[in-house]
């Protein structure tokens, strides 16, 4: 029979490792052991996940008990609307922002009037205005307020959020130590257990590795491309509520608007970028749970941070490594379903990336070459016939990115519908100009209230020292 699970060993250094601790030592029962393992000489790759946060991450930091008024407070997390996208494949402009379901009217959705009418979409989403525009509040409950359906995200220095969990997690089962790895050893391999390099001998039950894409600890990834990056700070300037992506010809650069410092994030091909910080692998492991091993994070799959996906795809990680935390010894039920559902998370994610990449006349250059040197997945071929048909939005199930994340990117990319939805015609064109027209005149005038961002947050900060006593 089966021994039951009592010890836990995590291993790693960085984001994704104390992410995890925090997750288990808050919700594990209390009679199962954690060993936290930092281990040594790791680069640091936590800018890969892309300094930005899907709007799903408020309820995820809270699971891990960081509440927006201590992310706010204690660290240099900001707000954000979502992402502006420049020179996208050399001349593409737009806003890919985050947003809850659009409005149906008279039964027919909302980005089809747009259709019809050949409108710019970006005029019908107040977070794509404010944000260009440098205006941020929180979005109100009153439902007659057109913020009411924006949604925001967080942008962030992971070095800051590694600090804040590393400084809240403490428990009286948790144990924390470090070391250099030397050696993954198995037991007729089905079970695992690390040998450090001055001889120390680590039994576990059960192995966590969140020490990045090249971890020691495993085999090497299904490599896809690889990629250069370099990061740098700059003192905090007015501007977009939105993390900013300006691409060029060997890669793309982006900056977001952290509390005192502007975060830049250079990424492109070898040779793009001078005095790069590291070099990272686009790819994944095909099987991050084997046995009594589970490859988590970077240590499982790295996506080039264009999106949210790295850290929408950590977040679902670690959540589905709760939901599926072993009971015993015997792990085969458990890994073989967090990799189904893994695999499906990462495929997903890779159809929204490669979707960005999939435009008429789209640059020569190397680094879109490189990405698009193999044919689009068919399913993405179908979100794309089916959308430049009539407007339709093809879904697959449980998929990170929502209809609305899908409709926003193909109107930014200049994908137009060939046909709107017949039940247009039941209304007149002055109907329909009109609907459209009010939506774009309650916008612009809720963005003339809101304040500027930086103002926002400032007066923010005010109210939740007095609230805190800070």
């Amino acid at each position: 029979m089966s021994a039951p699970i009592k010890s836990v060993l995590v291993c790693g250094s960085g984001l994704a490792y104390e992410m995890t601790l925090a997750a288990l030592s808050l919700n594990l029962p209390g009679d199962i052991q954690i060993t936290a393992l930092q281990l040594g000489g790791l680069v640091n790759r936590d800018s890969f996940y892309g300094h930005l946060t899907a709007p799903s991450a408020y309820n995820f930091f809270l699971s891990l008990g960081l509440d927006e008024p201590n992310l706010i407070l204690n660290s240099q997390t900001n707000f954000s609307f979502g992402t502006a996208y420049e020179s996208w494949a050399g001349h593409l402009n737009w806003t890919q922002c985050f947003h809850q379901p659009f409005p149906v009217w008279d039964n027919i959705a909302m980005h089809q009037y747009a259709v019809h009418m050949k409108a710019p979409f970006s005029a019908f989403l107040i977070n794509s205005v404010a944000g260009l525009n440098g205006r941020f509040a929180h979005p109100p409950h009153d439902k007659n307020n057109p913020l009411s359906r924006a949604e925001y995200g967080y942008v962030f220095d992971p070095d800051d959020i590694t600090a804040l969990l590393r400084s809240a997690t403490t428990s009286a089962r948790l144990v924390r130590q470090s070391g250099v790895f030397s050696k993954l050893l198995s037991k007729n391999g089905t079970h695992y257990s690390l040998e450090l390099d001055d001889g120390t001998l680590i039994e576990t039950d059960f192995i966590v590795d969140c020490s990045g894409y090249d971890s020691p600890l495993s085999e090497n990834f299904e490599l896809g491309a690889t990629r250069i990056a370099k990061t740098n700070k700059e003192a905090v300037t007015p501007g977009i509520s939105l993390k900013h992506i300006k691409a060029n010809p060997m890669g793309w650069e982006s900056v977001v608007r952290l509390q005192r410092e502007n975060l830049h994030l250079s990424v492109g091909l070898e040779g793009s970028i001078s005095d790069p910080d590291y070099v990272v692998g686009i790819g994944r492991k095909l099987s991050p749970w084997k046995s009594n091993y589970l490859a988590l994070g970077h240590a499982a799959c790295v996506v080039e941070p264009l999106t949210p996906a790295p850290m929408m795809l950590l977040q679902r990680d670690i959540e589905r490594l709760l939901s599926l935390f072993p009971v015993s010894s015997d792990m085969t039920v458990e890994a073989k379903e967090y990799n189904r559902l893994s695999g499906n998370d990462l495929e997903h994610c890779q159809l929204f990336q490669r979707s960005m990449f999939e435009i008429k006349n789209a640059p020569k250059s190397a680094y879109w070459n490189q990405v698009t040197n193999t044919p689009a997945p068919k399913k993405l071929e179908r979100k794309i016939e089916q959308f430049l048909s009539r407007g339709y939005v093809t879904m697959y199930d449980l998929e990170p990115f929502h209809a609305e994340d899908w409709i926003i990117q193909h109107f930014g990319l200049g994908r137009q519908p060939e046909r709107y939805d017949i039940y247009l015609d039941q209304l007149s064109e002055k109907q329909i100009s009109q609907r459209l027209g009010q939506l774009s005149a309650n916008i612009n005038s809720m963005v003339q209230k809101m304040p500027p961002g930086d103002r926002y947050v400032q007066n923010f900060r005010r109210y939740l020292e007095k609230k805190h006593g800070v």
